[in-house]
């Protein structure tokens, strides 16, 4: 008995340093794969090739997404914004600040709607990156978690 249990626990311990062997020679290539995947490199800096993300403090203008990028509040909505909400309705709503409250909401989808407050001199944009995937005549949109609102100041930083 004491010698099946002392067998069971070396087996177990075998099965685990295998595992721990096989990781340790995947995890540099997995890490490799990731770092090319997401243009970043192993120091942690974003290498030059392929869309960088957009963050707080760059931009829009600098950013590939820029061209996915459709202005909506303050004002009217143009033609290509208007396009680009197919499946979205918008309401806006002016708060006791002056500040607009801006809220996406989704025609025919189950997924969440979404809010933004816009200060004043502030500029609401409603990225929609992949527009094929829209239907203006139908007023659908099949992937709406592609969709989503950027806010920049009067100089296109992103807030």
């Amino acid at each position: 008995m004491v010698k099946n249990i002392i067998i069971a626990i070396l087996v177990i311990a075998v099965a685990v340093e295998s595992g721990y062997i096989v990781l340790k020679k995947a995890a540099p290539k997995i890490t490799q794969e990731v770092a090319e995947k997401t243009n970043v490199i192993s120091s942690g800096k974003p290498v030059s090739k392929g869309p960088q993300l957009l963050m707080k403090g760059m931009k829009l203008s600098d950013s590939p997404i820029s061209k996915f990028a459709y202005k909506v509040a303050p004002g009217d909505l143009s033609a290509q914004a208007k396009t680009a909400l197919a499946g979205w309705s918008i309401t806006n709503q002016t708060l006791s600040d002056g500040s607009l409250q801006v809220t996406f909401t989704p025609k025919n989808s189950n997924d969440q709607s979404s809010q933004y407050i816009v200060k004043q001199g502030q500029i609401l944009y409603f990225v929609e990156m992949t527009p094929v995937d829209d239907s203006a005549q139908k007023d659908t949109d099949k992937n709406l978690r592609d969709d989503y609102g950027i806010i920049t100041d009067q100089n296109g930083i992103v807030q």
